[in-house]
């Protein structure tokens, strides 16, 4: 949503006006959306929010496109920097003292929506191997959705394990809320116990308890992006192909803190 308002609110600053579809293949099955779309009198560029390749493909070779969370040869694009947030939340808790890190989120999947968060995995296993340390198989919670439902039984499977980690990244927020009540419904002190990294920066990260120490991906400056990279397309169609790497930054909280002596 952040990204959606940044879009509205710097298009208008530009003198353009929104139109919203729902989907691609809202687009590309609806012959008279589609025309609608095609008439260069109404619309003047597209800020993509597809994951589907073939269809992006088809949408910039007709207008101005900009994408947002997909790489494409043949439009402008804004990513956020996925793997180096994910990084940089492992290097953290590295600092902190912690080796025995779990993961809560998804392992591989063909669904599109769920494409960043198997980043986070792949980047956690990558990132696992280059430092040395052991993959507990254990340790890592696959989610079929991101909502605290099943972080909280994801957190839950954690704690059966004899042996625990000393700290388990989250694939997102709303995960580790799930991990949080959790924790605190088995009575495991967080962070004495297990620390809990997330990843988003949500609105309600500072409010949980412990508050969440997390990655934040700025929305909003991914949208004001957008907007400024599509109107100097609209000008300059010709202009070399933009793409923009939206770094990440730790939120520090409540949720970390060094591993107990024994522990480590």
């Amino acid at each position: 949503l952040d990204i959606l308002h940044a879009v509205e609110n710097e298009a208008q600053k530009h003198n353009h006006c929104l139109s919203f579809v729902q989907s691609g293949e809202v687009l590309m099955k609806d012959p008279l959306l589609y025309n609608y779309f095609l008439d260069r009198e109404r619309i003047h560029g597209v800020i993509s929010f597809l994951g589907n390749k073939r269809h992006l493909s088809r949408l910039a070779n007709s207008f101005p496109v900009v994408s947002i969370g997909s790489k494409n040869a043949e439009a402008d694009y804004i990513i956020a920097d996925l793997e180096g947030g994910t990084r940089m939340a492992l290097n953290y808790l590295l600092s902190l003292g912690h080796h025995r890190i779990g993961f809560i989120g998804v392992r591989m999947s063909d669904d599109a929506g769920k494409k960043s968060i198997r980043v986070r995995y792949k980047t956690y296993i990558d990132w696992m191997n280059e430092q040395g340390i052991p993959i507990n198989n254990n340790w890592i919670l696959e989610c079929q959705d991101f909502n605290r439902e099943n972080g909280f039984t994801a957190a839950e499977k954690l704690l059966e394990n004899c042996k625990r980690p000393t700290a388990v990244f989250c694939a997102c927020d709303e995960l580790a809320y799930g991990a949080l009540l959790a924790f605190r419904a088995r009575n495991v002190d967080v962070p004495g116990e297990i620390s809990v990294m997330g990843f988003d920066n949500l609105s309600t990260s500072e409010l949980v308890y412990p508050s969440l120490t997390t990655i934040a991906i700025d929305s909003a400056e991914i949208g004001r992006n957008a907007i400024g990279t599509l109107v100097k397309r609209i000008k300059d169609p010709n202009r070399d192909q933009v793409s923009i790497i939206q770094k990440g930054t730790l939120v520090e909280r409540d949720s970390c803190c060094n591993p107990r002596c024994g522990d480590r």
